[in-house]
């Protein structure tokens, strides 16, 4: 008997050793590669305070007036809400949450958008881009579920509405899904479980935020036709769906009035920034302000209220699924804004993952949960 129960003891020892060096490994390397990919962000949305603004505007004065959420079209649900979107972001790595394994981008599959226009919805209080047209998905990993979220929509906000270290993004785009409620159920069942354990989270925003720099144009962005509001010719969202970058996640609300800031979204936002033009950005402005008369389109970041900000990063993965077309060519004069945007300008390869087998390309979790479970009963009979 006393056998018996060491052996017990022996194997509920591995395995929580196991566990634990699983854990430390992944916090080790993802402290590693904070610093360098904050600390660089911090350098880059500094220009934000700098904003081109167009030549009608007066630069003496305040640039920006954040949403007057006292308004009546805010309903109370905004205002008391505990799981409120925008945030800041910290300034620290010790600040974060750096579990992995939390969230993870598996691929994308988008086609490309065109022949839309650039409208402003929800009367007259969003500038977007509602797509009517199946325009592909996103495959993500959610604490050992895979989920599959559509595409829906897309929509810009100015200056940003998260912010890092209390600093604005020059703009903000949003790009939403609807969660596919039939896709996760053969991993819900293969984690041993019969309901959706993120069943209250039915939607995903991917929030790009973007900064202003010297002689650069985003090719992708072009093809969106601001200045005459489309139509857009093939633009790309599989460039903001990088599977090996660094990315924050949280879960919030959305950031307009309706449906009444509900608290449904899983967020998601790469911790570096990506790159505008001037010029570019002066075409958003003048859309976005014909609406909002010199005040801007953004809303206040929230507090937390204990809720978790989790830093995912996977440098292992290749990153297949981000498809450009950048050319970095045109930037190569200015030294200084090249080594400050780094690596965010990237050529990938038009390479991605079928999401057909997406089970059988990554099922390692499946193996786990059932050895798992195996030796759990082993333990009961021995005991």
């Amino acid at each position: 008997m006393i056998t018996q129960l060491l052996n017990s003891i022996y194997i509920f020892l591995l395995i929580k050793f196991i566990i634990t060096t699983e854990s430390q490994s992944s916090n080790i390397q993802l402290e590693t590669n904070f610093q360098d990919t904050y600390t660089n962000n911090e350098q880059l949305s500094i220009y934000s305070q700098k904003l081109i603004m167009p030549d009608q505007i007066d630069l003496n004065k305040p640039q920006f007036i954040l949403y007057d959420e006292r308004a009546p079209y805010w309903p109370k649900s905004c205002l008391e809400g505990r799981r409120q979107s925008p945030i800041n972001f910290p300034d620290s790595e010790s600040k974060f949450d750096l579990d992995k394994d939390i969230f993870e981008i598996i691929s994308s599959n988008y086609t490309l958008i065109r022949d839309y226009n650039l409208t402003i919805a929800y009367n007259q209080t969003v500038h977007t881009i509602q797509l009517t047209q199946d325009q592909g998905y996103i495959i993500v990993k959610k604490k050992n579920i895979y989920y599959r979220y559509n595409v829906t929509e897309i929509q810009f906000h100015l200056p940003s509405e998260h912010t890092f270290d209390g600093v604005y993004g020059d703009l903000e785009m949003h790009i939403i899904h609807k969660k596919d409620v039939n896709y996760s159920i053969p991993s819900i069942r293969a984690n041993l479980l019969f309901v959706d354990p993120d069943y209250m989270n039915d939607q995903l925003y991917i929030a790009i935020l973007f900064m202003v720099v010297d002689n650069y144009v985003d090719d992708n962005i072009s093809t969106l036709s601001v200045n005459t509001l489309g139509p857009i010719k093939d633009f790309d969202l599989n460039v903001y769906a990088s599977t090996n970058k660094p990315f924050i996640f949280y879960e919030g609300s959305t950031t307009m009035p309706l449906p009444e800031c509900t608290e449904n979204i899983n967020w998601v936002i790469p911790v570096r920034m990506e790159a505008i033009s001037r010029d570019q950005i002066k075409d958003f402005i003048n859309w976005i302000f014909k609406t909002y008369h010199s005040k801007g389109n953004s809303r206040k970041t929230k507090p937390l209220n204990g809720r978790k900000v989790y830093y995912q990063y996977y440098p292992e993965k290749n990153d297949t699924n981000a498809i450009s077309n950048t050319d970095t060519s045109n930037i190569s004069n200015n030294s200084n804004d090249l080594n400050q945007f780094g690596s965010n300008i990237n050529n990938s390869t038009n390479n991605s993952n079928s999401a057909n087998n997406i089970f059988l390309s990554d099922t390692n979790y499946i193996e786990k949960s059932f050895n798992i479970l195996h030796l759990f009963i082993l333990l009961v009979i021995i005991v």
